[in-house]
């Protein structure tokens, strides 16, 4: 998840993030698109995949939460302030 990555989150990394949501899912109805990268938008799975896909993001929302509560956070990085 990007959001995760981009902790603690600015003005601009929420744009960001926003923009990028926003690409995708305005490229994806854009039948050329799906034509070169060989997407195939699910029929009949489409509440399931969703569903899968809301319960993976909460899972790793859920984590991110638990590993900061109990102490764990990024390594540094050198020159970063």
């Amino acid at each position: 998840m990007l959001v995760l990555l981009a902790m603690p989150l600015s003005w601009l990394k929420i744009t960001l993030v926003g923009a990028a949501l926003a690409g995708f899912a305005l490229l994806l109805p854009v039948r050329a698109v799906r034509g070169f990268y060989v997407l195939e938008l699910p029929r009949g799975e489409l509440g399931i995949t969703l569903l899968i896909a809301a319960l993976a993001a909460a899972a790793l929302v859920g984590f991110w939460v638990i590993s900061r509560r109990i102490g764990r956070h990024p390594a540094d990085v050198e020159g970063k302030q």
